[in-house]
């Protein structure tokens, strides 16, 4: 503190101004202490000081008031000090207040207009001082800068987040009924909870009701998200630390940036707190408190209307301890429950084209009926609203035309990288493998030595050449599917023969039109109908020992995969319609080989989404995939392109450890269902074509596989009821158990293929020191098949107890009941296929 001469000033005097410099000091302290704001904005708190005489003659000053004022004060000693503010007359009106009524004044947020027409905000407070005998002896003037927290305040008021101002989608019955209760809700201010799933739409609808509220256009909104809050410093946040001003206006209480919470900062507008299922009891009674004083205007803090969102059911929240006593019933006076996106089915399509005409760009995009299908089918038991928006995001980006069609709608989880897995990616051994030049040599390679095998099958059935080659087909090859599948992934469909033979062609000549959407929608049923088709033709013909079926069988496979490469665009006959390449897509769930892309790097770097739709130097990927969905691996041909076309490396392959996927299965494709039922069915019959003679003729094997069929389907529409009623998750959770029963069937239809690998019924296990086992021994192929079969059943027990402790994470509806019932069949299943082969 600067005097000015001043030998004659009252001790009294000098010891209130030492006091004021101290609690100044004190306070500035405390905001360094917290280290909450930088030194720059600490630079704003000192308080200038000005005192006068009883006359209101400038007498002492320090440099905080020179340095607020811009001005050398000495040169003002004697000066009056309603004349020194002649340019703030708000200040100046403060001081005459206090000087003509004798009492000290305090007052917010005044206008100091320097001589150079700069200006600031102060908050003001004028107090007099008193000698012995209650005589006037002089006056105080004290003033904070809060030019900061001005700005600050109305940078929020215009500033603050933008309340989307869309139509609310309310085609459904429950979305009618949320648009009634916002009408209602609108007519007050009080408070309001917003429950529902992630990505419902709380927010926006939150939004809708403060604009739509009878509020002024530029009142601020703002959101706070309670989860990234400390606890300890939630009520700081909220409603700064300032204490009740006492009454005694004598008493100067200065302000600072601590004073000031999100309270303030949403005067007169909405506060949205996020995830409001966060706050422990301690700061939901603070905001109960809150609420309360506010509905009866005895809260000396700002007005706000407070609106709450959480994920939660509130009938949950209120048995947690924390919400005991009916808290969030007395907080919240209005309760609006948010419906899932699949509770409003009628709203998808029309939600889908609104965010398609908010897209950036002057081609706008239609939606095609596929698509149109495919969206009113996926479950975004995701994200909700905003799972469809990203859909539609994405589409528009990955579609090549005008149209968005089917194969462009991907939703669902985009999954991170675990600590479970390993790159591949960089090293040279795969690099050599994934190479072009080395893939072409292996794929051209596997064509040819398939075309030799057609034409021995062909035109030398009856030579040994013959024989042997029928016997690679049904032999060694079925068994490398059956098992490699189940391990390593789609590594065969890399370099199938079919694809390229049905690439080959399209490069001489092909229409290339778009998969057409009776193909697409049919898909999951036509595919299996061929893989029994495939089966039967095999016993059938008895191609496992006739080798011309054989020839003609591989033949009219090419020339399918020809017939569909020449007619549509990409690899159609892959993603559509193969028989074996979905037969082993649905197995690679389990697998250690998947590519993915990371999900951080396509939604900040890429907008071109290369791996999808192909550069000019590699082709999209030729099934429709993304390789952001790597929980679709079924659908993956592992054909490495998108590894090569993406231009910021996010497309990796991955090696993860047997089954850590398969019993971790959130989001599955229900097209998995009738094909996983119908080989559930089939493979047990499939070995009693090779033991029981009931089942070896045509005719038993024909009514065998209408059979599974039939049953395959009626499960496939029944169970869901029977099993989980009317729950929301109902089809998502059958298909997860119908995944359990697809992999215990792996079993019979492993040990089916395993007996026809040569050799194998030849050897026998023989030991003289146990007496179960005959002179002649036990056969390798029975133990062999009997190990394929208690194998599978193994991995459907893992996957089994996956889902259930995503039950008791609340990620599914299996409960305990629904777990046995499946483990018990899945045991007898294994107990039959073992007594068919014994």
């Amino acid at each position: 503190m600067n005097n000015i001469e001043s030998d004659t000033i009252n001790p009294a005097l000098k010891k209130n101004l030492q006091d004021l410099q101290d609690l100044v000091i004190h306070q500035a302290s405390r905001l360094i202490n917290d280290n909450l704001y930088t030194k720059s904005l600490l630079s704003s708190l000192p308080v200038a000081f000005i005192s006068t005489d009883k006359d209101g003659l400038v007498q002492v000053v320090n440099e905080a008031a020179e340095e607020m004022l811009q001005a050398n004060l000495q040169s003002f000693k004697g000066t009056s000090i309603i004349d020194l503010f002649a340019l703030s007359p708000a200040i100046a009106e403060k001081i005459n207040e206090s000087q003509t009524q004798q009492t000290s004044v305090s007052a917010d947020s005044l206008d100091l207009i320097l001589a150079d027409g700069q200006q600031k905000v102060v908050n003001v407070h004028v107090r007099l001082f008193y000698d012995e005998e209650r005589r006037v002896f002089g006056t105080l003037l004290a003033m904070e800068d809060q030019t900061y927290i001005s700005f600050l305040r109305e940078s929020f008021k215009h500033h603050a987040l933008a309340p989307p101002d869309g139509e609310i989608i309310a085609n459904s019955p429950k979305m009618k009924q949320v648009v009634k209760q916002l009408a209602k809700i609108g007519e007050n201010d009080r408070p309001v909870l917003f429950s529902g799933p992630a990505g419902a739409g709380k927010t926006f609808l939150a939004a809708k009701l403060h604009r739509e509220s009878e509020h002024e256009k530029q009142v601020p909104m703002i959101m706070l998200d309670c989860r990234e809050i400390d606890p300890a410093k939630f009520q700081e946040t909220l409603f700064g630390l300032g204490e009740t001003i006492p009454e005694d206006k004598q008493f100067i209480r200065f302000k600072s940036l601590h004073d000031y919470g999100t309270i303030h900062l949403a005067e007169g507008g909405t506060l949205v707190l996020l995830n409001i299922d966060a706050l422990c009891f301690e700061n939901l009674e603070a905001l109960d408190g809150y609420v309360t004083q506010t509905r009866e205007e005895s809260s000396l803090l700002p007005k706000c209307r407070i609106v709450a969102t959480t994920i939660v059911d509130p009938a949950e929240l209120e048995k947690r301890e924390e919400f005991s006593g009916q808290l969030l019933t007395r907080i919240f006076e209005f309760h609006v429950q948010v419906p899932s996106l699949h509770k409003r089915r009628k709203d998808i399509l029309q939600l889908a084209k609104l965010f398609l005409a908010q897209q950036d760009g002057e081609n706008v995009k239609e939606i095609s009926k596929g698509a149109e299908n495919g969206l009113l089918t996926k479950q975004y038991s995701q994200n909700n609203v905003q799972e469809l928006k990203d859909a539609i995001d994405l589409a528009v980006l990955v579609a090549d035309g005008d149209t968005i069609q089917a194969e462009h709608i991907f939703t669902g989880p985009m999954e991170q990288a675990t600590e479970y897995e390993l790159d591949l990616t960089e090293f040279s051994f795969i690099k050599f493998l994934i190479n072009d030049k080395f893939l072409a040599i292996i794929k051209g390679s596997v064509l040819v030595f398939f075309m030799v095998l057609i034409g021995l099958t062909l035109f030398s059935p009856d030579r040994i050449s013959g024989v042997i080659g029928n016997g690679l087909v049904w032999g060694p090859w079925w068994a490398f599917l059956a098992l490699g599948f189940l391990v390593i992934g789609r590594v065969w469909c890399t370099v199938c023969p079919l694809s390229t033979a049905g690439r080959l062609a399209s490069r001489i000549w092909g229409l290339a039109k778009s998969p057409p959407d009776f193909l697409k929608k049919s898909s999951p049923f036509l595919i299996p109908i061929g893989f029994v088709g495939i089966i039967w033709l095999e016993q059938s013909f008895h191609m496992t020992i006739h080798p011309k079926p054989t020839g003609y069988l591989l033949i009219g496979l090419i020339l399918l995969a020809v017939f569909f490469a020449l007619c549509f665009k990409r690899e159609t006959w892959c993603r559509y319609v193969c028989p074996l390449g979905n037969f082993g897509g649905i197995f690679s769930l389990s697998a250690t080989l998947f590519v993915r892309s990371n999900p951080n790097v396509c939604s900040t770097k890429c907008t071109t989404h290369d791996c999808n739709k192909g550069s000019d130097e590699y082709a999209g990927c030729p099934v429709f995939h993304h390789p952001l969905f790597a929980r679709n691996a079924h659908i993956c041909k592992l054909c490495f392109n998108c590894l090569k076309s993406c231009p910021h490396g996010s497309a990796r392959l991955y090696l993860r450890p047997p089954l850590a996927r398969v019993w971790q299965q959130l989001d599955i494709s229900e097209s998995l269902c009738f094909f996983g039922l119908v080989l559930f069915f089939i493979a047990p019959f499939m070995l009693a074509s090779e033991r029981i003679p009931l089942f070896m003729g045509p005719t038993a094997y024909t009514v065998a596989a209408i059979g599974s069929l039939s049953l395959a389907a009626i499960c496939r529409y029944t169970l869901p009821t029977l099993l989980f009623g009317d729950d929301d998750q109902k089809l998502l959770d059958t298909t997860r158990l119908i995944l359990v029963l697809l992999l215990a069937a792996w079993g019979p239809f492993a040990a089916f293929h395993f007996a026809h690998l040569g050799g194998l019924d030849t050897f026998y296990i023989v030991s003289g020191q146990l007496d179960f086992i005959s002179e002649q021994g036990v056969p390798l192929l029975l133990l062999v098949q009997l190990g394929a079969i208690w194998f599978g059943f193994l991995i459907a027990g893992v996957t089994l107890a996956g889902l259930s402790w995503q039950d008791r994470r609340g990620e599914s509806s299996i409960s305990g009941q629904k777990s046995y019932l499946v483990s018990t069949v899945c045991l007898i299943y294994s107990i039959l296929n073992s007594w068919i082969i014994l």
